[in-house]
Parts: C-alpha cells; structure tokens; sequence
C-alpha cells in the first residue's frame, strides 16, 4: 500500500510563496502605506507558513505509515523563515523613513 501526500502539506508551501511574492512586490511599494499593508501581510503570512509548516510536519510524522509530504513541509518552513527574515530591511527602512 502506497502513502498518499498528506492534503494540507499544500497549504503551507502555497502560504510561504505568497508570502515571498509580497515581499517582492513590497520592492515596487510607491507609498508608505503601500509598504506598511506588504510588512504586515507578508510578515503574516511569513509566520503562518512557519506554523502550519511545524503543525502539518508533525502530523504526518505522527501518521507517517499513512501519509507523505514532510519534505513539502520543510521547504515551506524553509521559505517562510526566509521571508520573515528577509522582512527586517524593509522594517529598518520604515522606522528610518518615519
């Protein structure tokens, strides 16, 4: 019997692309504003990815007879750890633009 690829492992990765893709476009940000909703969408989504990344990781370890996906997971947690700590210069610009 084959293991299947735990459904939710998915949601993770997705969540710490988009997090990244707001970081990006946070680079084209023309207002403050504009960049103070990116941070704060980003660093967001950045933390979720992280989280849903740890709790979907140790689900499937839980169940790993069962279920596949923990590399899917580690990527994701790999990328929203990324994206959050690739927020900060974009919060040291802010405190200095303020």
């Amino acid at each position: 019997m084959g293991k299947i690829l735990y459904p939710k492992a998915r949601i993770a990765l997705y969540l710490s692309l988009a997090a990244i893709l707001v970081m990006i476009i946070n680079l084209y940000a023309i207002s403050k504003t504009m960049l103070v909703i990116g941070l704060v969408l980003s660093f967001l989504l950045s933390i979720l990815a992280v989280l849903s990344g740890i709790i979907y990781l140790k689900f499937i370890y839980k169940n790993e007879e069962k279920f596949r996906g923990d590399s899917m997971c580690w990527i994701a947690i790999s990328l929203g750890t990324i994206a959050l700590l690739s927020n900060l210069p974009f919060i040291i610009t802010l405190f200095y633009a303020i």
